[in-house]
């Protein structure tokens, strides 16, 4: 599939040169240092969907999406191949949420004995572990892992030719984590990102894409300059199919329907403050290229599809607040793209 040269001018020229400074201008998957003005920039939160997805299933509160915070940064090639998703096709790879960090929030969600534990968000029930994570041991075990993230394919192998990519890994510090749960003990390497000076001799990191855990380690990058409930939303999009790790898909699809589905909260529960989607994504109504944003086509399957379980659960809803009868919810992103191009 052949990919554009340039990324999406989603990010205003001031909003980018903040994202490089969130990053040290390093490409956040291969760890390559980048000159000023090199870096590819991905919105995590990039159209409705995402958004809509966003506010029921409580990930986070960032809802300014054209700002520094909802961008990731990538070199050029691992932007364009490894992790943008595009209107024609699909990424390589996702980012997808650890699994101790997985586990930990659903063990919260499910005993939480009050509705405003419950409707914490995904970024403020991980922010409480971060501020006591030693309280208990279920936090001593999952505090390593924040802001952690495994690299998952989202294309089954045969539909790689010629065959699946080998990602390299610029050398970077890296700590070894051992994750235990009941009898079952697995061994984490995570990359830290900038984490400092590492020895010249330190080997690059060769991580393919199918069969990635064959040395025994499972390699995590961590990425602790962006909301994990941004992340999450970025994942969603995109991790909707099990094409190699049947476990972290498992994992991932109960997470969602905690998330999504199983908070227990009243009928009809919305997150307190969250803006109008219309608020979020307005059209613009200048016909300046300078302001003008493209957003991407929602892919409408993803792991956590499905209707809600009835009354008592935060429910995903198909379509938009508001909308207007007769305007499909995936019609919506090329309706504004097209209205953009006619102003």
């Amino acid at each position: 599939m052949e990919l554009s040269d340039e990324p999406v001018d989603y990010f205003d020229p001031e909003e980018r040169l903040k994202i490089e400074a969130d990053f040290a201008c390093t490409c956040a998957l291969c760890k390559v240092a980048l000159a000023a003005g090199e870096g590819y920039f991905i919105p995590l939160m990039a159209d409705y969907s995402m958004f809509n997805k966003a506010v029921y299933g409580i990930f986070h509160k960032m809802f300014k999406p054209f700002e520094a915070p909802n961008g990731l940064y990538a070199c050029h090639p691992c932007g364009r191949k490894w992790l943008e998703p595009r209107e024609d096709g699909f990424p390589w790879a996702v980012l997808v949420i650890c699994i101790p960090l997985m586990i930990y929030v659903c063990n919260v969600i499910y005993f939480a004995e009050d509705e405003a534990t419950r409707g914490q968000t995904l970024d403020e029930i991980l922010e409480d572990l971060k501020e006591r994570p030693d309280l208990t041991d279920e936090r001593r075990n999952a505090a390593p892992f924040l802001h952690c993230y495994q690299l998952l394919p989202v294309l089954a192998p045969e539909e790689f030719i010629p065959p699946p990519p080998i990602l390299d890994v610029h050398p970077t510090p890296s700590t070894p984590v051992i994750y235990k749960r009941g009898s079952t003990t697995t061994h984490y390497r995570i990359l830290e990102h900038n984490g400092g000076s590492v020895p010249s001799d330190t080997p690059s990191v060769h991580v393919p894409l199918y069969g990635q855990y064959e040395g025994g380690e499972i390699m995590l990058w961590r990425i602790p300059m962006r909301s994990h409930g941004l992340m999450v939303g970025y994942a969603q999009r995109l991790f909707f199919e099990d094409v190699y790790s049947s476990k972290v898909f498992d994992v991932f699809s109960r997470f969602l329907k905690m998330m999504l589905h199983n908070r227990r909260l009243p009928t009809g529960y919305r997150m307190p403050g969250a803006p109008s989607v219309y608020d979020v994504f307005s059209p613009p109504l200048t016909s300046s290229e300078a302001s003008a944003k493209t957003f991407s086509q929602p892919m409408e399957r993803d792991a956590s599809s499905g209707s809600s379980s009835g009354s008592g659960s935060n429910s995903t809803s198909s379509t938009v607040e508001g909308e207007p009868s007769g305007i499909t919810w995936g019609a919506l992103p090329s309706l504004v793209s097209a209205l953009k191009r006619w102003l």
